[in-house]
């Protein structure tokens, strides 16, 4: 929960940083995208902070359901728009739109409808103690849970669009003459990489399901883009 929480305030921070930016500024379809990007990380990372506090099943679930319904696709998409508008490709922008709110409005349907779509819930489980890297965690009350089917269709599915995002930022800075700050796409490239090689782990078995890598990596995100913005001035 400490480790959400500073990812949280950093991306919140970042988040805030850019919509001064935008509004005092001449409103950059990059910064909007930005925006929506660090919104989504931000979002991510309250939620799983809200689902760890909660203490029944079924709490936990819906904020499980939330973050893959909505934020999820908000975070996947806003990657693949961030890299579109990076590269001046904004004649895209609007059907990656579009298919974001598609995909939220049936997935979120379908959720409410069958909450355990995408999990298959077992229960509350109690952790620990243990110790991490020298770190004594007391014990903790967790969703025990299964991966369904509909679940790794959703997980492809963003394996395929951050995947393409890193393409076209790649293609755009080895096809000269082009204009950009050294260090950017590196930082870029970084920070949506992260959380795509965390969910091979998840998905892999290698990390259970109740240790979810991914929520880790956005710490990397976070530092990645914090780098982007302040050291390689990609809002600028």
């Amino acid at each position: 929960m400490v480790l959400y929480a500073a990812v949280f305030a950093v991306t919140l921070g970042l988040c805030l940083y850019a919509v001064v930016r935008y509004l005092r500024h001449d409103r950059q379809a990059m910064v909007l995208a930005f925006i929506i990007l660090m919104a989504a990380v931000s979002s991510w990372e309250l939620l799983n902070f809200l689902v760890d506090a909660a203490t029944t099943e079924q709490l936990k679930l819906l904020g499980k359901n939330a973050v893959n319904a909505v934020v999820y696709p908000v975070y996947v998409y806003g990657v693949l728009a961030l890299a579109l508008v990076y590269t001046n490709n904004e004649r895209w922008v609007g059907l990656v739109v579009a298919g974001c709110a598609v995909q939220i409005v049936v997935t979120g349907a379908a959720l409410v409808v069958a909450p355990e779509l995408l999990y298959e819930s077992h229960g509350l489980v109690t952790r620990g103690p243990f110790t991490v890297a020298g770190v004594t965690v007391d014990q903790f009350v967790t969703l025990d849970r299964t991966l369904e089917p509909m679940f790794l269709l959703l997980w492809v599915q963003g394996q395929l669009f951050v995947p393409v995002a890193g393409v076209i930022l790649v293609r755009y800075i080895h096809q000269p003459p082009r204009v950009f700050v050294p260090g950017q796409v590196d930082a870029m490239l970084v920070g949506i990489g992260a959380p795509l090689a965390a969910s091979f782990l998840l998905i892999s078995g290698a990390v259970p399901p109740a240790w979810n890598p991914v929520d880790l990596s956005f710490l990397i995100t976070a530092v990645a883009f914090a780098l982007a913005v302040f050291r390689y001035r990609l809002l600028h």
